[in-house]
């Protein structure tokens, strides 16, 4: 992968780094490679070691790795002409709330966990700590009766209008209505334990009904 790519994936934290934090990084981490790369790239050789200490001190990653009973896989994002998985999506099953029960319609609300396996990034960066992050929280508006599903970002604007989620985009890869989609039949799934359409429409949703069994991050093989 072109390096300057790389680094555009990157946030970076301006984090000046003591003795004693070298120390623990190198004591989990290949210090053969990280000194060969201070050998070649200096500068680069500092923003990962930027990069480690993020992900070594991320609560959040703590967190899946702990409870991976919690995240819910929902979606799975591919970069570059579908070489590499770019991006894999979770529910996180406690954020879960039912904002209207007023049947036909029901609104729900889900937080969206976004988790860089980092595919992509060279063999020396693999071996380093994964991340993720918080996409945000969407709700989901659902009307039964007509079986069609709207969303919204809440993160953005609780005002904002509802955005209609169109089924034609069910299993399109790398299409974010797509991962919406998913994400709507898996809400509402777990909220009434029921699917919301009648013939569920999103593949790995299906698979999950037919086998009672929904991947979280425990059965992603990293």
């Amino acid at each position: 992968m072109n390096i300057v790519k790389f680094l555009a994936t990157l946030v970076f934290s301006s984090i000046i780094f003591s003795g004693n934090c070298l120390a623990e990084i190198t004591e989990i981490y290949p210090k053969e490679e990280l000194e060969k790369l201070k050998d070649k790239d200096p500068k680069l050789y500092t923003e990962v070691l930027e990069y480690i200490e993020k992900g070594y001190k991320d609560p959040l990653l703590k967190d899946m790795k702990m409870n991976p009973q919690n995240y819910i896989e929902t979606g799975t994002d591919y970069g570059f002409a579908n070489e590499f998985i770019a991006m894999k999506y979770y529910i996180f099953k406690p954020s879960l709330e039912v904002k209207q029960y007023e049947p036909p319609k029901y609104t729900i609300s889900v937080k969206i966990i976004a988790y860089n396996p980092e595919e992509n990034y060279p063999e020396y960066i693999k071996k380093y700590s994964k991340f993720a992050n918080e996409y945000g929280t969407y709700e989901f508006l659902y009307d039964y009766d007509e079986q069609k599903i709207y969303i919204r970002n809440a993160d953005i604007n609780k005002e904002h209008n509802w955005e209609y989620i169109d089924p034609k985009f069910a299993n399109v890869r790398n299409e974010p209505k797509s991962y919406n989609l998913e994400a709507a039949e898996l809400a509402f799934y777990l909220a009434y334990n029921k699917s919301f359409f009648k013939k569920p429409l999103s593949k790995n949703f299906k698979k999950h009904i037919k086998t009672g069994n929904f991947k979280t991050f425990a059965d992603y093989k990293k």
